[in-house]
């Protein structure tokens, strides 16, 4: 007796062996086309985002180029070089100021770095130094629209992103127009996207640094390239190379897939993370209600069955 109930325990204990390694081919079916499912719409999603965010950025650009090529801003280095009167000069940039909500100051700065007007409203302070700035003689050089990356301004304590245009009399650089633009409302594209619950999207810089992400003592701070996760660094590594892509790596604990696409003007990749238990529960979810659709099936069947002998006696 003992002899035949061990072989049925173990003849039922084998008869199972099928049907998990069923249900576990399922669900990894089931939980790859999910992810690839979500790969497919979180790619539209961060195409859709980048675009407008581009849009933003180019309008800032075709504003600046326009503005410097006006003769007003040749006539206010004129003026600036006679030591002329600059309040109405510096009462047009302001206006223009106040029917563009992306600009936080336009600027004209001469070749040797004097910056002649400030169309924002600043709290007096230290005078810039223009030519320390890196980036100062690569704009005046560059005979072209000039972006200095996001970065925090001194005087607004903000994001800020630079566009520079090279000011002209006839064939002679006389200065820069330099326009700041609102960082918040160029990355505002990129904070707003959610996945799921918890998930969320970020900016990296092309060296690793947080730009944009929810937690904002994370940007300026952060560098991503340093995080101790081995597979956050690799993850990171592929979104500096400008790559499309995602990957899957540990952060703060957490299991986590991202999926990334560069914006590749200012080399920059935007991100968009989500916990992986929280991607595959979609695929849970299926797999159960097929599982729970199969046993009502067969619950139904054997009442039906049990039912029918019961009539027929």
């Amino acid at each position: 007796m003992q002899l035949r109930f061990k072989l049925f325990v173990s003849h039922s204990t084998l008869a199972l062996v099928p049907l998990v390694l069923f249900g576990l081919l399922a669900y990894w079916n089931t939980a790859a086309s999910f992810l690839r499912i979500a790969d497919d719409q979180v790619r539209t999603i961060l195409d859709k985002s980048i675009e407008q965010m581009e849009g933003l950025i180019r309008v800032g650009a075709d504003n600046t180029e326009a503005l410097a090529k006006m003769e007003s801003a040749r006539t206010a280095f004129r003026l600036a070089e006679f030591d002329s009167d600059m309040s109405q000069m510096r009462n047009y940039y302001q206006d223009y100021l106040k029917t563009h909500a992306y600009l936080r100051n336009i600027r004209l700065v001469t070749v040797d770095g004097k910056e002649v007007i400030s169309a924002a409203d600043l709290p007096p302070g230290k005078k810039i130094n223009y030519t320390a700035l890196a980036w100062f003689a690569r704009a005046l050089n560059s005979e072209g629209i000039y972006f200095v990356d996001l970065h925090v301004s001194p005087e607004f304590v903000a994001p800020v992103l630079l566009i520079s245009y090279p000011v002209f009399d006839g064939k002679n650089t006389i200065g820069l127009l330099v326009a700041d633009i609102d960082g918040g409302q160029v990355t505002d594209f990129i904070n707003g996207l959610r996945l799921g619950q918890t998930g969320y999207g970020y900016i990296i810089n092309n060296a690793g640094t947080l730009i944009a992400h929810p937690k904002r003592e994370k940007i300026f701070v952060e560098n991503l390239s340093n995080s101790p996760s081995e597979t956050l660094r690799a993850a990171v590594a592929q979104m500096r190379s400008l790559e499309t892509g995602k990957s899957r790596y540990t952060y703060e604990g957490v299991d986590k897939y991202v999926f990334y696409r560069p914006y590749r003007n200012l080399g920059w990749s935007v991100g968009l993370t989500i916990p992986v238990s929280e991607l595959l529960s979609g695929a849970r979810t299926l797999i159960r209600f097929d599982r729970d659709s199969r046993r009502g099936d067969y619950d139904r069947d054997g009442f039906c069955g049990a039912d029918n002998r019961r009539r027929h006696h």
